[in-house]
């Protein structure tokens, strides 16, 4: 199981995560300065990003593809919110986006430690 998680995490799953973290670093640090303009295009730029990774395919381990299943899936609702919310200047769809966003955020630790008993030998 450890060298087909490696494959996947080396053959591209590896680049999506760090793309999605980059992505909602710069959401977080956008929301933060109440930069809403900005805010909208972060999360315009993350479900580009989460589409990219819901592409690549899924992790060959069911534990961790629970785990990266339901961050995709919060943030393809987080970010459609999100977007949405902000383009009607409704902070109560925005915020929920947000949620949803961390909801993601909460899923992706769990598969970090997935992946990392994995590597350590668990199965």
């Amino acid at each position: 199981m450890a060298q087909k998680v490696a494959a996947w995490y080396k053959g591209g799953g590896q680049s999506d995560i760090s793309t999605l973290g980059t992505d909602i670093n710069q959401l977080g640090t956008d929301g933060r300065a109440k930069n809403l303009s900005a805010v909208g295009g972060d999360c315009a730029i993350l479900a580009s990003a989460t589409t990219s990774a819901v592409d690549y395919g899924p992790i060959p381990d069911p534990e961790a593809q629970s785990h990266w299943a339901k961050a995709l899936a919060d943030y393809t609702t987080g970010t459609s919110l999100c977007y949405a919310g902000i383009a009607k200047m409704n902070a109560t769809e925005t915020g929920k986006g947000i949620a949803d966003v961390i909801a993601g955020n909460t899923q992706m630790a769990a598969l970090t430690t997935r992946v990392n008993a994995i590597g350590a030998g668990a199965q």
